[in-house]
């Protein structure tokens, strides 16, 4: 599943991917930071299966750090936040059919699923 974010988003507004943010420093691990942005951004719960290797990237002279995680979603009763104007859920080779955020191709190289591309 994919999202895209809102207008109103002051990184990529308008840009399909992935639910993400930040972890609550000190508080939260990255697994639970990541399970807590799906359901904050998209009303869905899920599992971790595997975790890819975290890469960094500058963009517009700002450092990202990105940690992706592939979670088993328990439910396809999506709900979005004002985060979000949309979802889709996709085969992964149709990735290219959506202006995406910088890097999305890295995020599935990293969890091993490029093979799809």
């Amino acid at each position: 599943m994919i999202v895209k974010r809102s207008e109103n988003r002051s990184k990529f507004p308008e840009k399909w991917g992935f639910p993400a943010g930040r972890t609550e420093k000190d508080i939260e691990s990255y697994e639970d930071a990541a399970l807590r942005e799906l359901r904050e951004e998209t009303d869905l719960s899920g599992e971790v299966l595997r975790t890819g290797d975290p890469f960094s990237f500058e963009e517009n002279g700002v450092l990202f750090t990105v940690k992706p995680f592939l979670v088993l979603v328990k439910s396809s009763e999506v709900s979005l936040s004002k985060e979000n104007n949309d979802y889709k859920w996709i085969s992964l080779e149709n990735i290219d059919d959506f202006q995406t955020v910088p890097r999305i191709k890295t995020d599935l190289k990293n969890l091993n699923l490029d093979q799809d591309l």
